[in-house]
């Protein structure tokens, strides 16, 4: 078993690291795949924006690394489990389908906290921002907080 890397270490590589980003274009077949599988209500006639879960996937999808690359960048070890702490979304306006929008991913800031049972569990915060690149608006912020139980 490998040790467990060092905080100062930890937050040296990844507290404020900017990670690659993304250009998604959130396709008419993929938006009406999401809001069949969401049992979403009919769309209105005319209304070409996505179901509001739209940034949350988006957030996952436009860092630019999987999650898995992310756990290694890390230091997560083959005894530690990966848990979603939380996510915090802020909504700017309707996420429109069929338009190029880009993200911006940033890590950060990593805390490490001890559980009541004694394990240890780094948070790793990724705040992405998502644009419409056609008319240069803000559609979301999002905050996904992933959590790297680290094993004995």
């Amino acid at each position: 078993m490998s040790a467990l890397i060092d905080l100062t270490d930890l937050q040296r590589a990844l507290d404020g690291r900017v990670l690659p980003g993304a250009e998604i274009t959130i396709e008419p077949y993929e938006n009406a795949l999401a809001d069949h599988a969401l049992l979403a209500p009919a769309p209105v006639a005319g209304d070409d924006s996505a179901h509001p879960v739209w940034p949350v996937l988006l957030a996952v999808r436009g860092m630019g690394i999987t999650v898995d690359e992310l756990c290694a960048l890390a230091g997560r070890r083959s005894q530690d489990t990966l848990l979603i702490g939380s996510c915090a979304l802020n909504l700017f306006t309707a996420v429109p389908v069929g338009r190029r929008l880009g993200t911006r991913a940033v890590v950060g800031p990593v805390v490490r906290k001890e559980a009541r049972d004694g394990s240890v569990l780094d948070f790793l915060p990724v705040r992405v921002d998502v644009r419409d690149l056609d008319e240069g608006r803000e559609i979301a912020a999002v905050t996904n907080n992933y959590v790297i139980k680290r094993g004995a």
